[in-house]
């Protein structure tokens, strides 16, 4: 157990739609958890980062769209890297080195930078993963998936006994 992170406070479940979970590689049912989170040192929150909606897959409690065993935090490691080298790059002084090595430093570095920023910010869309929502039915019950209350239609189709917002996939 981690000493200090990111920890979700108040968790609920807010929503659900048929969605297809890339972690089962299977159609599922997900679930949209409402948190509050904060950054804790000590198990003590610290820093509270507000309200976060989140889904989650109701098999293995994973995003369903993302891919299983790929890390984000990699990615940043790298830009933080590359970021640091940039500034090193542009500061520091290249008296004994000769022209093109400075300008290289101090305008390709930063390049790079920005570079993998963007590729680290572009969500690009995956068209298996398009492929595989078009064929996913929406949920059409009038019963509750959470408690088997009846849905009313208001606003948007909600249980009348848990509250709880049925949801079609965004096309």
């Amino acid at each position: 157990m981690a000493l200090e992170g990111i920890h979700s406070y108040n968790s609920r479940i807010v929503a659900y739609r048929n969605d297809f979970c890339l972690s089962c590689e299977a159609p599922r049912r997900a679930d949209q958890i409402r948190s509050l989170k904060a950054y804790r040192i000590l198990y003590i929150p610290v820093l509270p980062l507000g309200f976060w909606r989140e889904w989650q897959c109701s098999e293995c409690g994973r995003d369903p769209h993302r891919y299983p065993g790929t890390s984000r935090q990699h990615v940043w490691v790298a830009v933080a890297f590359l970021g640091a080298c940039a500034i090193v790059g542009i500061r520091e002084s290249f008296e004994k080195q000769d022209f093109t090595t400075v300008w290289l430093m101090r305008l390709g570095l930063p390049a790079v930078f920005f570079i993998a920023l963007w590729f680290a910010l572009r969500n690009k869309p995956d068209r298996a993963l398009a492929e595989k929502l078009a064929k996913i039915s929406p949920d059409e019950d009038t019963a509750c998936a959470m408690c088997q209350g009846q849905l009313m239609l208001a606003d948007a189709w909600r249980c009348s006994q848990c509250n709880v917002e049925r949801k079609a996939l965004p096309r």
